[in-house]
């Protein structure tokens, strides 16, 4: 049995909740046990609810806000419910991530019991799933997606990426941009002119991508703009000063050429975006987590995080309240949730 508290802002203890609002909801428990063999995302669960702003009960709104911290406290005499990773929900968006489309993914480190491990995200526009994992290896982002994913890939340029077979691949602008911007302060004039170079070219590649998605460019023109920009980069590439490209440009001139054919996607296929913010935005709350709570103490608990913020997540792209969906899962298991009260 697992058991989950939630309690006000400033709290040391169980889960707290930070409203992005005005005023601070103070909150009593809003989940109290949890049995991960019982229902459909954690099998069975108790809700306590909470009071939000006067409004308690099976009605009361989710609160609009981040999640600072989540403890998972197992307690010592009863047995270990089955893994996260045999929740029907859990593996119904699992298979939903290796359907074609596009992913954005990304992984973070996560101490379970001071051992480092690694959680890895693929995220859809509807679906988003957290996966805990041994290693950084590209094998952990092949159980993800599957070893012959036959959709479009988003990520940083890891090296862990490279093996996984995708339709396409999108590299992250924005960390190249990063990169950039860090030369712009070199005390060598090379460096400083590599950047704006490069920089001016992405910026054109964004601002064709705007203009298609608010109806200015047509596909063709938009792709068109592709091979124009590419033209642009090569030239930059190509003409270095007399001599040469200093060491952190030439660094960034390899990685560009390395990944040629993964900067511009997003110009050939507009539903992708430039970047892996999603894959990032959707690991936030887990960072947060790791930093106030110091992880888990093993490995269910790490799967059990894995698979709870893997709901949340997915219940805000889906524009759905996780209470409710909780309260969803209870009643198909023939379970009636417990006498609201607030506190």
């Amino acid at each position: 049995m697992v058991r989950i508290c939630a309690t006000a802002v400033g709290s040391q203890r169980g889960i707290q909740l930070w409203s992005t609002t005005q005023q601070h909801h103070r909150l009593a428990r809003i989940w109290r046990q949890l049995d991960l063999a019982q229902a459909n995302l954690c099998a069975g669960v108790h809700i306590q609810s909470a009071d939000f702003s006067g409004q308690s009960g099976q009605n009361a709104p989710l609160v609009s806000g981040k999640f600072r911290a989540l403890r998972v406290r197992q307690s010592p005499t009863e047995g270990n419910p089955p893994s996260g990773l045999d929740s029907p929900s859990y593996q119904q968006w699992l298979r939903w991530v290796q359907e074609p489309g596009v992913r954005c993914v990304d992984e973070t480190t996560y101490l379970i019991d001071g051992i480092k491990h690694w959680l890895w995200v693929a995220t859809s526009d509807q679906v988003c799933v957290l996966m805990l994992a041994p290693t950084r290896s590209s094998a952990e982002l092949q159980q993800l997606l599957g070893e012959k994913f036959e959709g479009i890939l988003t990520s940083d340029c890891f090296s862990a990426y490279n093996p996984q077979i995708a339709t396409a691949k999108q590299k992250c602008l924005t960390h190249l941009e990063r990169d950039l911007k860090a030369l712009d302060t070199s005390r060598f004039a090379a460096n400083r002119d590599f950047s704006a170079r490069v920089t001016h070219v992405l910026t054109l590649a964004r601002q064709a991508s705007c203009d298609y998605h608010a109806g200015q460019l047509s596909l063709e023109q938009l792709q068109s703009t592709r091979l124009q920009l590419e033209s642009q980069l090569q030239a930059v590439l190509h003409t270095p000063p007399e001599s040469g490209w200093p060491a952190d440009a030439q660094r960034l001139r390899q990685r560009l050429q390395k990944y040629w054919s993964d900067w511009f996607t997003f110009l050939s296929h507009p539903e992708v975006k430039p970047d892996n913010n999603d894959a990032e935005r959707a690991l936030r709350p887990v960072v947060v987590h790791r930093k106030v709570s110091g992880t888990a103490r093993s490995d269910w608990g790490g799967r059990l995080v894995a698979q709870m913020f893997s709901f949340l997540e997915t219940m805000r792209l889906q524009g759905a309240n996780a209470v409710e969906a909780l309260f969803e899962k209870l009643g198909s298991f023939g379970r009636s949730p417990p006498e609201s009260h607030s506190t």
